[in-house]
């Protein structure tokens, strides 16, 4: 089993293309299925994901764990951008 996960969303960044907010949101790869934990709170998944090459019109699954601003904030737009998607979300 491969597993990659890619942290786009976090309070910080040291890398200057990135942007840091408050929140969290990771790109969790499992043997080639692409799933989203967590969507951060606002504009930095979508700025985060283009600046790393990681189109989230490929993302199958997203899984909230927690129903709070800075974890679910951008899952609005995100489904406005990707469309329909399986969601599951403990809040």
């Amino acid at each position: 089993m491969k597993i990659e996960l890619t942290i786009l969303v976090e309070n910080t960044t040291s890398a200057m293309a990135l942007i840091g907010e408050w929140g969290f949101s990771a790109l969790i790869t499992i043997d080639g299925y692409p799933l989203l934990f967590d969507t951060g709170h606002r504009d930095a998944l979508f700025v985060n994901s283009a600046q790393l090459k990681m189109p989230l019109k490929d993302i199958e699954e997203i899984v909230i764990s927690h129903g709070h601003y800075d974890h679910c904030g951008a899952l609005v737009a995100l489904l406005k951008q990707i469309g329909s998607r399986p969601v599951t979300a403990h809040l």
